[in-house]
């Protein structure tokens, strides 16, 4: 009966508080206290957050500016939430203190006396109990080492609760299941408790969310944490062993503690030396272990060392220089040197690079020697190379800006030749490797780069052609690597390179050579001459790098030739290659951004052009560029030159910029090579507007009094010229012997009178040989616009031919023109093979006869002068 009567109970009080505040006045929110209380009920109501809302009242009963009225409802709400959270005893004290208060107002205390009856039957242990029995279900279905949240939130649940929790959860401590006892000692240690380093026990373990809630338990309790290291002491090492690893997780170790541990387990302890606070105390003991000590536990340490100083930024404090020699040593002599971060890819190491540099050139040079000594006798082990893992660049990076030293610079160039040369057994390893490997560090084709550019460029050549020329090594194509630095090397040692192995180099080497990569850098004459004399052998090999703009290059190497040496050089180079030869982008980018280069060779270049893309690209620029306004005036005239020397080969639709400019391009000089379509472009206005002027009718009367008549001289005639011009050239066509008077009249004949058509057909008729189709346009123009007497010789002509597009023509005359005397002629096609023929001369003859019948009717009926019947 008693949690029956509990449940009742609670949920009499859960009603109560409801009712109550649906019964309260709403109270203004401009007085900061009301505002405070209405916050805290709507957390404590509507959101339900008991524990945060039971704060605020908390806060409000002990306000020195809050009302006394409002203190009292706030002590009611505060007691409410007391019951709500589990704590009836408290919530009855402060139920009691509100009805022994004689300025309790009536209706409080008449609510206080309810609340009091409800909470009557609830004991405080009794639900407390049955809280913690139901969060232990709840921890049960956690793995506390790999929770699915971390931390699981049933912890919350006992950190709500608070101290009376402790002794529950030390009573868990002594349970038989393992994963409650790890939770409740993690809950333990989240609550601050006490004494937790004795709790402790080997099964409970370390695992990494135990050591988070540790690095917090630890700030508060440094003694705990002395307890802690007492009891791992105490382990046997067979147990202890087990818990080196996880107590790097811990947040903080004393010295003599991880000190105590390397003694007995050695280089497995080395990396406990990060726990140690402050961290310079760690470093100290790492150095005191490279210098004293198992040389297991040395080699460890250098590791650790030069890890930490590889991945460090520059700020931080250095060793001291003395230690960087026995550190390497110690690392040289464990044997292993893995290929893996911070020695492998393009990883800067300011930290170990500012330690070398921090060095003697003589402590450099030995360390150096050290590892090319032990890179020469790890033939063919490229994953525990010490070049390979970039070691050995980031020692030798210390040499670096002591080159202009003489002595130090041959002595340190002869090292890297030794060692490349010792480098054999490595590259011979590297086809077999390289599936496990992964690509060559940038630290080593850097270091290789290096000794390229120290030695003299005669052996250096001699070396680059034997790495790279090398038969079966099956690695080749990774050494394209070396060529990320452009500039870095000689050009000479870079073609040597690519000559001994250009499948390998080609795809990269026009992006380095002088003038294609820094961008930045300045090249001499001298240079640009030995490029661009490589250059098509490059090209043409397929070694250009199409990403890159080609015509960028080849500029900056003909601008550092002297003036009047870069067009040749251009043209050699266009006529030895065939890619620069078929590059549109090189050839016209080149014309567009720099013309002074191309001018002077533009016709030879073109006549280079083989008939296609290029070719008309080129065309179409140069005649962009000859009208540019941003043309030089020293620069326009060479190409305006070029461009009229090839316009037959300009296409009708890129006619448009020469009608345009007709103070660059004469009309004279180009009107007579025009294509014909080129008179479409006298329909826009912009054209229109510059012809139809004295300039045109000069050149319209230029061209027919030099006698070139073509089509294209007749159209610019029909559309450029004045009507009046037009109209009075055409009479002086149609009358001068000699004239192709077919095409006159096909183009011109809408501006001839009718009678000089008439002369035109007379003159054709009294040929010896007349031309019957020039005879069947002019006497069909004529038979429209005025019929005359002489189109019966043209019709009987046309009548007596055989072929079909001749008397067709001739029936049509004859039928327009109706005369008796055309009978006969007509009569003879009615034996024409061809039905069409057949059927027109006939329709032709019924017409002339049904007109002289009516002919005949009228002059019978009418007379001469009368009405037949009048």
């Amino acid at each position: 009966m008693a949690p029956k009567r509990t449940l009742v109970a609670l949920a009499w009080v859960l009603l109560l508080a409801a009712s109550a505040a649906g019964g309260e006045k709403k109270v203004p929110e401009q007085e900061d206290p009301e505002r405070r209380f209405h916050e805290a009920y709507v957390r404590e109501v509507v959101e339900g957050k008991i524990a945060e809302a039971a704060k605020i009242y908390l806060d409000l009963m002990s306000g020195a500016g809050v009302p006394s009225r409002l203190r009292a409802e706030a002590r009611f709400r505060f007691a409410v939430c007391a019951v709500l959270l589990g704590r009836a005893d408290e919530a009855r004290a402060h139920f009691a203190a509100l009805l022994a208060d004689p300025a309790a107002a009536p209706a409080l205390k008449a609510r206080v006396k309810e609340y009091s009856r409800a909470v009557e039957g609830i004991g405080l242990g009794t639900e407390l109990e049955k809280k913690l029995e139901s969060l232990v279900f709840e921890l049960g279905r956690v793995d506390p080492v790999n929770p699915p949240r971390d931390p699981p939130p049933v912890y919350r649940d006992f950190e709500i609760i608070g101290p009376r929790a402790v002794p529950f959860l030390r009573k868990l401590l002594a349970h038989p299941d393992l994963a409650l006892r790890r939770h409740a000692f993690r809950i333990l240690v989240r609550m601050n408790a006490e004494g937790i380093a004795d709790a402790w026990t080997p099964e409970i373990g370390v695992w990494p969310g135990l050591a988070l809630s540790l690095s917090r338990w630890a700030k508060t309790h440094p003694a705990g944490m002395l307890r802690f290291e007492k009891r791992f002491l105490a382990l046997p090492d067979r147990q202890l062993a087990r818990w080196v690893r996880p107590l790097r997780a811990f947040p903080r170790l004393s010295e003599s503690f991880v000190r105590a541990v390397a003694d007995r387990f050695g280089a497995q302890a080395v990396p406990l030396w990060e726990a140690i606070v402050p961290r310079a105390r760690g470093e100290a003991v790492l150095f005191d272990w490279i210098r004293d000590g198992p040389e297991a536990r040395a080699v460890s340490a250098a590791r650790i060392l030069i890890q930490v100083l590889g991945l460090r930024d520059p700020e931080y404090d250095l060793p001291p220089a003395d230690l960087f020699p026995l550190a390497l040593q110690r690392v040289l002599s464990g044997g292993v040197i893995r290929s893996k971060p911070p020695y492998s890819s393009s990883l800067a190491h300011p930290g170990l690079r500012r330690w070398a540099a921090a060095l003697t050139t003589g402590q450099v040079l030995e360390a150096l020697e050290s590892l090319l000594e032990r890179a020469r006798a790890w033939k063919g082990e490229v994953a525990v190379n010490p070049v390979l893992s970039g070691l050995a660049e980031d020692v030798a990076s210390g040499l670096d800006g002591r080159l202009g030293k003489e002595a130090v610079r041959d002595r340190y160039a002869k090292d890297l030749l030794e060692w490349v040369e010792g480098m054999d057994g490595v590259l011979r390893g590297m086809g077999q490797a390289a599936r496990r490997s992964g690509p060559l560090p940038d630290s080593f084709l850097a270091r290789l780069e290096r000794c390229l550019a120290l030695l003299p460029e005669a052996a250096a050549q001699e070396l680059a052609t034997r790495i790279f020329g090398a038969e079966g090594r099956g690695n080749l194509p990774r050494y394209v690597g070396l060529f990320r630095h452009p500039g870095a090397l000689p050009f000479p040692v870079l073609l040597a390179a690519w000559r001994a192995a250009p499948c390998s180099v080609a795809t990269l080497l026009t992006r380095h050579v002088p003038g294609f990569g820094d961008l930045s850098r300045s090249v001499s004459a001298e240079e640009a001459r030995r490029v661009l004399a490589a250059l098509p052998e490059i090209l043409d090999k397929g070694a250009y790098y199409r990403s890159m703009s080609l015509s960028d290059g080849v500029t900056r190497l003909l601008v550092a030739l002297p003036q009047g040496e870069a067009p040749e050089a251009l043209y050699r180079l266009c006529a030895r290659s065939e890619e620069v030869r078929t590059s549109k982008d090189m050839l016209v980018r080149l014309l567009r951004v720099n013309p002074a280069l191309i001018a002077p060779i533009l016709p030879r270049i073109y006549r280079l052009l083989a008939p296609g893309e290029v070719k008309m690209a080129l065309l179409a620029t140069a005649l962009a560029t000859a009208v540019g306004d941003a043309t030089r005036p020293g620069v326009r005239e060479p190409i305006v030159g070029f461009v009229k020397s090839v316009l037959r080969d300009l296409p009708a639709n890129y006619w448009g910029p020469v009608l345009a400019h007709p103070e660059i391009f004469p009309p004279e000089e180009w009107v007579p090579v025009a294509p014909p379509d080129y008179a479409k472009w006298f329909t826009q206005e912009y054209i229109r507007r510059k012809y139809r002027s004295p300039l045109a009718d000069r050149a319209a009367r230029a061209l027919v009094e030099r006698g070139s008549i073509t089509r294209s001289v007749l159209l610019f005639i029909d559309r450029a010229a004045t009507p009046e011009v037009g109209r009075e050239l055409t009479e002086r066509l149609y009358t001068r012997p000699g004239t192709p008077l077919l095409l006159v009249h096909q183009v011109l004949g809408h501006l001839a009178s009718p009678e000089t058509i008439e002369g035109a057909l007379d003159r054709t008729l009294a040929g010896k040989e007349p031309d019957p189709v020039l005879v069947v346009a002019l006497a069909e123009t004529l038979v429209k616009e005025k019929p005359t007497a002489k189109l019966l010789a043209a019709a009987k002509l046309l009548l007596a031919a055989k072929e079909r597009d001749l008397a067709a023509p001739g029936i049509r005359i004859a039928q327009a023109l109706g005369r008796e005397d055309l009978l006969p002629a007509l009569a003879a096609q009615l034996d024409s093979l061809d039905p069409a023929i057949r059927g027109a001369a006939k329709q032709a003859m019924d017409a002339i006869l049904e007109l002289k019948r009516l002919r005949k009717e009228a002059k019978e009926r009418y007379g001469s002068g009368g009405t037949k019947g009048k």
